[in-house]
């Protein structure tokens, strides 16, 4: 992984980790916050964890080679 692709990968990361962090941060300071704001929370967290989770699977995909990529297009395109 070049630099630059690891700088991408903790950009796109960054967001939904501040996102899980700071509403689990809010959920455990305030303990009686009402139901429907739990809820509402919660959903984020668990969107913002599949996020996550798709851009670390994306990552341990290897990215093919172009010599790769145009050997896949001339042989599906003939």
């Amino acid at each position: 992984m070049t630099d630059k692709t690891l700088a991408k990968f903790i950009d796109d990361l960054r967001t939904p980790l501040t996102s899980v962090w700071s509403l689990s941060e809010i959920l455990n300071d305030y303990p009686n916050l009402n139901g429907e704001k739990r809820r509402e929370f919660l959903e984020i967290i668990i969107q913002e964890t599949r996020r996550m989770a798709g851009i670390i699977k994306g990552a341990e995909s290897p990215v093919p080679s172009s010599s790769e990529t145009f050997t896949q297009v001339h042989t599906n395109t003939v």
